[in-house]
């Protein structure tokens, strides 16, 4: 809805993990949606919202899939706005296909593996997957959504844990963010997650030589398999050094920041005047209570501190 910190984060996390993810960004309409979706015959759908307000817009989404007949198309919801039993009770008996909650990226991620993997018939197709739950989980849910609130409710959280004291707020080189150019490939090709980009990326595995006589081969170690593969990183390397395919930059910054409740609040400018973004964090429902907001500053006279 009105921010795409959440949905880049989605972009990179499935990105870096051979997934090619079209991000439309914010109050994108479902037609456009749907649009680029046939367009490019997307496997899946993905939608993220922090306000209240867009978990009906996500309703009123689902119905509209449902009158194209496009449910065929997964669908992953996610944000602030929304709850598993939310997504998973009432938005499931909305919608004819299929419909996860991904709580963050990861869960996003390894709900498009296991769909991916159901395509590429690596996994048996279970027709309950993403669909409506039975009763008896409906039930179980409610239930425990029960025990938790009644639990809760007589539980008095402090505003901020007495675990946590100040510190001198260290003043910035600069505020906001500045781009660094000009960056070496040797200088980061060190950092390459080799695991990662071997494995995920590149979809390579460890090979198995045939034993001797008819014996069971053995499988090549991990230090093995990556000096097999690490070559053909060397030579795109230097092809993209060559031809200047690459041209790594950083972008980093500084910026105010104070804490409101359970909640990090972002400044647009050092006089702290006006909100940016605010994260809201959980607080420990036992001591010593902390939360990530108890870090910082709170919103008033105090100076804001440096994030």
């Amino acid at each position: 809805d009105v921010h795409d910190i959440g949905k880049n984060l989605v972009d990179i996390i499935l990105t870096n993990n051979g997934y090619e993810v079209h991000n439309l960004g914010i109050k994108v309409p479902v037609s456009d949606m749907i649009a680029k979706a046939q367009e490019i015959g997307a496997h899946a759908i993905g939608m993220s919202g922090l306000l209240v307000k867009s978990t009906l817009i996500m309703r009123d989404n689902l119905e509209e899939l449902n009158q194209r007949e496009l449910s065929d198309l997964p669908v992953i919801l996610g944000g602030a706005a929304l709850t598993r039993s939310y997504v998973e009770r009432d938005l499931r008996e909305v919608y004819d296909g299929r419909l996860f909650y991904g709580r963050d990226a990861f869960e996003g991620l390894r709900t498009m593996d296991r769909l991916r993997a159901v395509r590429a018939g690596e996994e048996a197709d279970d027709p309950d997957w993403g669909t409506v739950p039975s009763e008896s989980t409906v039930r179980a849910r409610a239930g425990i959504a029960e025990r938790d609130t009644s639990a809760d409710a007589d539980l008095e959280l402090p505003d901020r844990s007495p675990e946590v004291t100040d510190v001198d707020v260290p003043t910035p080189p600069f505020w906001g963010s500045q781009v660094v150019k000009g960056i070496a490939i040797d200088d980061i090709a060190g950092y390459i997650n080799e695991t990662a980009l071997f494995r995920n990326q590149w979809q390579f595995r460890p090979e198995t030589r045939p034993g001797a006589g008819g014996a069971d081969g053995t499988k090549e170690t991990d230090a093995e398999f990556k000096d097999r593969i690490r070559p053909q990183l060397r030579s795109q390397l230097a092809e993209a050094k060559a031809a200047g395919l690459l041209q790594p930059a950083v972008v980093y910054g500084y910026f105010p920041a104070n804490k409101d409740g359970d909640a990090l609040v972002i400044w647009t400018d050092e006089t702290a005047t006006e909100e940016r973004v605010r994260f809201p964090f959980p607080r420990q429902r036992e001591a010593p209570f902390l939360c990530v907001a108890d870090f910082f500053r709170p919103v008033g006279p105090t100076p804001a501190e440096t994030v």
